[in-house]
């Protein structure tokens, strides 16, 4: 075990702009201080070279007044290994953040977290044989009952996991409380204290109720969003619950054995978006699922959601936005893409309002003149599925 070196280089940049008041600036002021003592304590990395911390950045992040910017530039790693960028509030316990490879000259490794969410201690280490992450986004939801890890599938439904993130890491606007929207203006993790309102062992555990009896919402509702391959097909697989087609927020669930019903038949008639599947932890779990309950299910001793962490591996994974704008984004490209399917449908175009119609028979009377009074029956229809 090498311990970390001393630090080479502080090149902390505490910019100074007029969004962000003397609190905020107070924070990261204290989580540049507290890395500061990381680098001189000497917290020790599991690496086989003199692995150094050279560099600790911390920025503000700009348009973001909740959210800061923080770099860690590493050497003296052996190039090829991979390592494990762990954080910690008061250094005893140790959360994943992220990964990367080692290379033959200085890595540079850079994460944005919440003011409220950051970890003031940082540490590296070499990942052990079975500890090494495929590329991904992974959610690691530590529970009362231990840790459950899961892979996020970002690529096959954006919009659903974009939101999941989104309210983990405090991005996304939400109301754990309808009369006041939003309360997160910090950036604050919706998750974190929550707790699984609903157990039912052989089928599935249900959390993400802000009430905990599984009537609260998030202030707001997302269209469902599937793919083909994602299917309630065995014990572990992350699923949004709901009270209805699209109306999605900030409950889900995962099964404890195949649910087939679950599943989408046809894209119109809803069901259960898929978004992700356990990958560690599903001995968690199994001992969530075989806990006494009462009443509509719930556990008689609370099974609390202590902290939920997105881990980004690869720059893939990285480069996926789940922020308010990029989900907003997502939306109107979905409604966009919705229009010009129905226009090449219809093979009609819209008038210059955006208006799109189709003339199903053409009359034989007169024309309508402007001061005329005429009576329309038509029939609309919403469409509001997000799928690709």
């Amino acid at each position: 075990m090498a311990k970390v070196g001393g630090v080479k280089k502080m090149a902390v940049k505490l910019h100074s702009r007029n969004t962000l008041g003397p609190r905020i600036m107070m924070k990261i002021f204290y989580g540049t201080f507290a890395a500061l003592a990381l680098a001189l304590s000497g917290t020790t990395a599991l690496c086989q070279g003199a692995v150094t911390i050279a560099s600790i950045d911390v920025t503000p992040v700009a348009g973001d007044t909740a959210r800061q910017s923080i770099a860690l530039t590493i050497s003296g790693t052996d190039a090829g290994s991979a390592l494990i960028i762990e954080g910690s509030a008061d250094m005893t316990n140790w959360e994943a953040l992220g990964q990367a490879t080692a290379t033959s000259s200085p890595i540079r490794w850079e994460q944005q977290r919440t003011l409220t969410a950051a970890p003031f201690f940082y540490r590296v280490k070499a990942s052990a044989g079975g500890d090494t992450l495929a590329d991904g986004i992974y959610a690691k939801i530590t529970t009362s009952l231990g840790v459950i890890q899961a892979r996020l599938e970002y690529e096959k439904v954006p919009l659903i996991v974009a939101n999941f993130i989104g309210l983990a890491e405090g991005t996304k606007f939400y109301s754990k409380n309808p009369v006041d929207f939003p309360a997160n203006p910090d950036g604050k993790p919706y998750f974190d204290g929550l707790i699984f309102h609903r157990v039912i062992k052989d089928f599935m555990i249900q959390g993400g109720c802000p009430l905990g009896n599984g009537t609260g919402n998030p202030g707001y509702w997302l269209p469902d969003q599937f793919h083909p391959d994602l299917k309630h097909d065995g014990p572990g697989i992350l699923s949004m619950a709901n009270s209805g087609e699209h109306t999605n927020g900030s409950q889900f669930f995962i099964t404890h054995a195949a649910t087939p019903w679950l599943d989408f038949e046809d894209i119109r008639a809803g069901n259960h978006s898929v978004f992700g599947k356990v990958v560690e932890g599903m001995d968690v779990v199994d001992a969530i699922a075989g806990v006494a309950v009462s009443g509509p299910n719930k556990p008689k001793t609370d099974v609390v959601i202590e902290s939920m962490r997105i881990i980004r591996v690869g720059e893939k994974a990285k480069a996926f936005e789940a922020t308010e704008g990029s989900i907003d984004q997502m939306l109107r490209d979905i409604a966009e893409r919705q229009m010009k399917e129905i226009q090449e449908v219809l093979k009609i175009e819209s008038t210059d309002s955006g208006l799109i119609y189709e003339e199903l028979k053409l009359g034989t009377g007169g024309f309508v003149k402007e001061s005329d009074t005429v009576t329309f029956h038509f029939i609309a229809e919403l469409v509001s599925e997000a799928n690709e």
